[in-house]
């Protein structure tokens, strides 16, 4: 079975990576969401795309150069304040940040996991993968030549890959979760092929075209 996630929640609806937004994608039925994840200046993970605060909230600067307090204050989620909400749910949660710059990010994020609850930790830095024994999928925009040699070399459960470079030979060899799927149409041919999972801003449409995974 395919699973369907929105991507940063129900963003064709709510604001990105927004509690409203991941509450909208799972009423409508999706198996559960993928979000962002930077580092404020004490260490701690908050919900946010970007590495600075400018395009989604009215404060300006770079996340990690704001206390966890100036990040409540601007109005950005905490991770250990959204990860309850979707305890039941399947949570990919991407880190955003290079390893270089934030090294403990990863067991930082497992730390506040609940026993039992699923999430994956996504990255396009191989380094943040190896650092942790948990489910992981590396992140790629482009087909690999050899995926499965790729995975394994950092311990990856699962590509995370750009929909456009998916094949049904690819996901054959290995474990693919696409993203950013939005049309229905290209959402059928992924089901057909056997994605592990569809990512989409717009869950709630697409809930009709990928079975209940």
């Amino acid at each position: 079975m395919t699973l369907l996630l929105g991507h940063r929640g129900d963003p064709a609806n709510h604001a990105e990576n927004s509690v409203a937004s991941f509450l909208a994608a799972l009423r409508c039925g999706a198996d559960g969401v993928e979000l962002d994840v930077q580092v404020s200046a004490d260490g701690e993970p908050f919900v946010i795309h970007d590495a600075t605060l400018d395009r989604t909230t009215a404060a300006r600067g770079e996340v990690s150069a704001h206390t966890a307090a100036q990040l409540d204050s601007a109005g950005v989620p905490r991770l250990r304040d959204v990860l309850p909400l979707l305890r039941d749910h399947v949570t990919a949660v991407e880190l955003k940040p290079p390893c270089a710059v934030a090294p403990l990010l990863a067991a930082a994020v497992l730390d506040l996991v609940a026993p039992g609850q699923r999430v994956v930790l996504f990255a396009f830095d191989a380094d943040h993968l190896r650092a942790v024994r948990a489910e992981t999928a590396l992140l790629v925009a482009a087909r690999p030549d050899h995926p499965r040699a790729l995975l394994d070399s950092c311990g990856a459960s699962a590509l995370a890959a750009q929909w456009r470079c998916v094949d049904a030979a690819l996901c054959e060899e290995v474990p693919v979760m696409a993203w950013t799927v939005d049309e229905e149409d290209d959402a059928r041919r992924l089901v057909d092929m056997g994605a592990a999972a569809v990512i989409s801003n717009r869950p709630c449409a697409l809930r009709g075209v990928v079975p209940h995974g």
